[in-house]
């Protein structure tokens, strides 16, 4: 994401501030409590929930790769614990970077409802539906010290056809199976029960019972990489981001936790 322009990102992150709140509004009064769930898979997961009942601890297999633009915000800390909602406590993957995270212990499927949720630091426009969103793919492995073919990835589309500019928001309901498309301080929910049919899945190299790990891939958005639809289509997100002529700029996602969900 792109940093450098303080006079537009400030008054947005105050107004993100106020936004995620657990108690006290912005105007003084009180807030509603985050929605306590449970929920479906790509629903959007308020950082306080109380359906949240732990966070990643560690790095797993392949640790911290990032991709090219990542040239501030790449301490792999600010990626473990608790989401903060806060633009700047993030890790940046960069285009194509990724990281993979460890849990405490692993994480169980409860079909039906979502077993763990993806925090971004997206920027939205409630009034028309939009927010800025830089995408990432989900990958999970269950066998320790699992090899990169033993990643069973969520399946993604997208039905956007056009190039999206370096500062332009999208739809997100043009996007399924993404990480990333909710603001800031808010999570996109992955239901395991998704992966069901995946080959890993189904000849057990992936245990959805027993997920140990989860991977955080970088969508490159200028159209380069493709969906999961048949035909696949080209995916589209805010690019180009990055310019290394400016300190400080960035390009890819930027991964603010990843919390275990508790279900029924």
């Amino acid at each position: 994401m792109q940093r450098y322009a303080p006079l537009l990102i400030i008054p947005l992150v105050l107004l993100l501030a106020g936004c995620d709140s657990t108690g006290a509004g912005g105007d003084g009064t009180t807030a509603p409590l985050p929605d306590p769930g449970p929920f479906l898979h790509g629903e959007g997961v308020h950082r306080g929930s109380p359906a949240i009942i732990g966070w990643a601890t560690g790095l797993g297999p392949g640790g911290y790769d990032p991709g090219v633009g990542a040239e501030a915000y790449t301490n792999p800390e600010q990626a473990l614990g608790p989401a903060s909602g806060i633009s700047t406590d993030v890790l940046v993957l960069g285009d194509g970077g990724q990281v993979t995270l460890a849990f405490a212990a692993p994480i169980v499927n409860a079909p039906g409802y979502a077993d763990f949720a993806v925090y971004e630091n997206g920027i939205s426009n409630p009034s028309a539906g939009t927010v800025f969103a830089e995408l990432a793919w989900v990958a999970v492995a269950s066998r320790e010290s699992a090899t990169d073919q033993e990643f069973a990835r969520f399946p993604a589309t997208t039905t956007r056809t056009e190039p999206v500019g370096p500062f332009e928001q999208i739809d997100p309901d043009q996007y399924r199976g993404f990480a990333g498309v909710h603001p800031a301080g808010t999570g996109t929910a992955f239901d395991l029960q998704e992966l069901a049919e995946h080959d890993l899945v189904k000849d057990g190299t992936v245990d959805l019972s027993a997920i140990r790990y989860i991977r955080i891939i970088d969508v490159i958005g200028n159209g380069s990489q493709r969906d999961d639809s048949d035909p696949p289509r080209k995916i589209y997100d805010p690019y180009p981001t990055y310019n290394p002529n400016i300190t400080g700029n960035t390009a890819g996602f930027d991964l603010d936790g990843v919390a275990v969900l508790g279900n029924p």
